[in-house]
């Protein structure tokens, strides 16, 4: 059995978190390239910078992170290899994750981490920076 740890990134981990939120993110973008990366760059390392942003480890590996602050959800992700295993879940139940919070699609982050989907659509909601 796995052993899960979920705690405050540490500084060596930050690359990690911005690289993985920029991969994914682009998918969603209307802006691909060079242009993505001029964009949102600085929008990612704000929000790591300034949020509080929880790991989770997987036999002391980082599997996923939240990025959060009280009452507000910006991003959530997990390695696809690890993906179904409840790691989502474990995130977001320990920032006190509920329904009235602010997150870029409330409805799918419930849907999606408490049915189990496979793909959990996060967008970084503009509005809320």
């Amino acid at each position: 059995m796995t052993k899960l740890i979920v705690r405050d990134v540490r500084s060596d981990e930050i690359n990690f978190c911005l690289n993985s939120w920029l991969k994914s993110f682009e998918r969603h973008s209307p802006l691909q390239g060079p242009d993505y990366f001029k964009v949102f760059h600085g929008i990612v390392d704000g929000l790591l910078a300034t949020c509080e942003t929880k790991v989770i480890l997987a036999d002391s590996t980082v599997a996923g992170y939240a990025v959060s602050m009280p009452g507000r959800l910006y991003w959530v992700y997990v390695k696809h290899a690890v993906r179904q295993l409840g790691f989502a879940n474990a995130l977001l139940e320990e920032i006190g994750f509920n329904e009235d919070w602010i997150s870029p699609q409330p409805s799918k982050v419930w849907q999606h981490t408490k049915l189990g989907a496979r793909k959990i659509p996060f967008y970084l909601p503009f509005g809320t920076l």
